[in-house]
């Protein structure tokens, strides 16, 4: 018996500074996909803070398929030391080739610079 179709992904997204939001789009190989883990690796140290912090998702569309806030009141992201996604719907699918998956960043107040490699992981999903 075969083994899972798996599909790996990484994406170093460097320096998009403080208080800007960003939508970067990538797209899957042929067949159907569910999003199955994802976490970041910061290059640069983050600090916590209650009020100016930046949150990361990753969607397919309008779907929200994993949160993380980057910089919070009581989580700083330290440089080199890897961070896990929640995967919040984990049977949401997308099909390659029509849908792609985003990484989102949206600040709350002055925000906080996003510099991390993201890596993710998709299972194709067979009829």
């Amino acid at each position: 018996m075969a083994g899972p179709d798996i599909f790996r992904a990484s994406h170093q997204i460097t320096s998009i500074a403080a208080g800007t939001a960003d939508q970067l789009n990538f797209s899957l190989p042929a067949g159907t996909w569910r999003l199955v883990a994802a976490k970041l690796l910061p290059s640069t140290t983050s600090a916590a803070h209650a009020t100016n912090y930046t949150t990361i998702d990753i969607r397919n569309g309008a779907t929200n398929l994993a949160v993380t806030a980057l910089t919070t009141a009581s989580v700083a992201l330290t440089k080199g030391t890897e961070r896990a996604f929640t995967i919040t719907a984990l049977y949401a699918e997308f099909v390659g080739g029509t849908n792609y998956y985003s990484i989102n960043k949206t600040d709350a107040a002055a925000g906080a610079v996003m510099d991390c490699t993201f890596y993710l992981e998709f299972v194709k999903i067979h009829a």
